[in-house]
């Protein structure tokens, strides 16, 4: 039986630039090696998220809002007329027959 053994060419930085595109072993390199330092990244700020929430520094930057609200009466009227108005509008296309015409009418 001939084997070819499968050569691996060990390109320099320079030439590895140049065989982008060219060379599908050099662009799957680049996809890896991407992929692995975008892996890296996000693993890291979950990481720092989570020892964050569970040291309860992370809620406190959202705590500092001023909790006092009020409410605007013209405001809240206009949305209960706005949801008054779809739900009429629901209501009349649920009860009317949106099919087909018999075409032998």
């Amino acid at each position: 039986m001939n084997t070819k053994e499968i050569h691996l060419p060990n390109f320099g930085i320079k030439k590895s630039i140049r065989e982008i595109s060219r060379n599908a072993r050099v662009d799957w390199v680049i996809i890896c090696l991407i992929s692995i330092i975008t892996i890296v990244v996000l693993v890291t700020i979950a990481v720092h998220i989570y020892f964050d929430m569970t040291a309860g520094e992370f809620a406190e930057h959202n705590m500092n809002m001023s909790s006092e609200k009020t409410l605007n009466l013209d405001d809240f009227s206009s949305v209960v007329k706005t949801l008054n108005d779809r739900e009429e509008s629901v209501l009349r296309v649920r009860s009317s027959y949106n099919g087909l015409r018999d075409p032998s009418i």
